[in-house]
């Protein structure tokens, strides 16, 4: 067999706990070295390079946080439009959220800072810490878009629950960060609402122009109906219906009772008739004799047989008359249902439009800033103490790691 020589000692090349901290407290130094080097450094970064954080909060109101908009929520489910859905409801802090993530909402905000940068001198060299190179733009809309696009990567959103969207950001000036932060907020709170308020401005657009085509039709309608009764010389379809009925009822009230007037004397006469033949007697030439009895009824019967005609043509005269008037009052009963049509669109209409101004309401105070920014608040973050443990703890945790890899790797 082949001699392999002296085998390596596997059980002795270990080091005890004792060893390892003497090899670290030999240097120690240099972790002191270390630790000062990194609280000077922190120092001088609380000192000479503050960093102050400043933030606001919106409340986005809905009924489940607000009595007022449940209030109005109550109204609006009475009327039974423009009711939310509950089965449809969104968000509505991540919707806002959306809409200020826009470069819409950032420009209209760098041309507030512009004129805020204008109006207010005391502010103006804290501006010159974050505008200063931007005014130098000569060309105005540039000016605006970068801008815009400095603010789009200062400020950050966040959702914090309840309906509270926060509005944060960072920067080098405490002056800086709170009027940039109050800017933003009450900006926002605009912005919210103004696009809301557009979308219902539109609809309340749509609505007044379909009034006012609704009116005119009304308008037409009435128009065309007095000139159809000024035509045929009536006061109203109603009144006519009424005297023509009571005229025709009169009508044929006469002729029953000139028929029944006739009947009575054809009954009086034959009674005379047969007590005359009865009797076998000469007829009497006397003034009330039954002969000169039926003698006068003949005669009456003869003026009631005139008057019964006459009546008879006037009614039948009329008659012909009223069918002649009958597509008149069909025209005159289409223009009413016509006219009812458009008054009820009118009053739907209407009805609408009153509803949007209840739901524009509704949104004018939906946002409301529940937490400004206050400069007394604003520190610099991180504290002074939380920086010089940070800076302590950090340096020797590198102080060890570079001390274990040097005798690791050292020859």
């Amino acid at each position: 067999m082949t001699d392999l020589g002296p085998q390596p000692d596997y059980a002795n090349d270990t080091i005890s706990l004792h060893e390892a901290l003497s090899i670290f407290t030999k240097r120690w130094k240099y972790l002191v070295i270390l630790a000062l080097l990194f609280i000077l450094g922190a120092l001088v970064k609380h000192k000479f390079f503050p960093t102050y954080p400043a933030r606001g909060v919106l409340l986005i109101k809905d009924v489940k946080n607000s009595r007022y908009q449940l209030l109005l929520n109550s109204i609006a489910n009475r009327l039974g439009e423009f009711a939310p859905d509950e089965a449809q409801e969104s968000d509505e802090v991540s919707q806002g959220i959306n809409l200020l993530e826009t470069h819409r909402f950032h420009v209209r905000l760098a041309k507030r800072i512009f004129e805020f940068y204008e109006e207010e001198k005391d502010s103006q060299e804290s501006f010159e810490l974050l505008i200063g190179k931007i005014l130098k733009i000569e060309n105005e809309k540039l000016r605006t878009l970068r801008m815009a696009q400095v603010l789009r990567s200062l400020l950050h959103y966040s959702n914090e629950g309840e309906g509270r969207l926060k509005i944060s950001l960072k920067t080098k000036n405490k002056v800086l960060s709170y009027n940039l932060v109050s800017l933003a907020i009450e900006e926002a709170r605009e912005e919210l609402i103004t696009r809301e308020i557009f979308e219902l401005e539109q609809a309340e657009k749509y609505f007044s122009e379909e009034i006012q085509k609704v009116q005119i039709q009304l308008d037409e309608i009435e128009k065309q109906t007095i000139n159809k009764m000024q035509e045929h010389q009536v006061l109203s379809v109603d009144i006519e219906k009424g005297e023509a009925s009571r005229y025709v009822n009169e009508l044929k009230q006469s002729i029953s009772d000139t028929s029944i007037a006739i009947k009575k004397n054809k009954n009086l006469i034959r009674d005379l008739q047969r007590k005359i033949n009865k009797a076998n007697a000469v007829t009497s030439q006397g003034k009330f004799s039954g002969a000169s009895q039926i003698r006068n009824l003949k005669a009456e019967n003869k003026d009631y047989r005139a008057k019964l005609r006459s009546l008879q043509s006037t009614l039948k005269n009329y008659e012909r008359k009223q069918k002649g008037l009958l597509p008149f009052q069909q025209e005159i009963e289409k223009m009413k249902a016509k006219y009812t049509y458009e008054y009820k669109v009118y009053e739907s209409l209407r009805s609408s439009l009153a509803k949007i101004g209840l739901e524009k309401t509704y949104i004018k105070n939906k946002v409301e800033v529940l937490e400004p920014e206050f400069v007394e608040r604003i520190t610099s973050k991180p504290g002074l103490m939380v920086m010089v443990f940070l800076a302590l703890m950090l340096s020797q945790v590198l102080g060890l790691g570079g001390i274990y890899l040097y005798e690791l790797f050292r020859p």
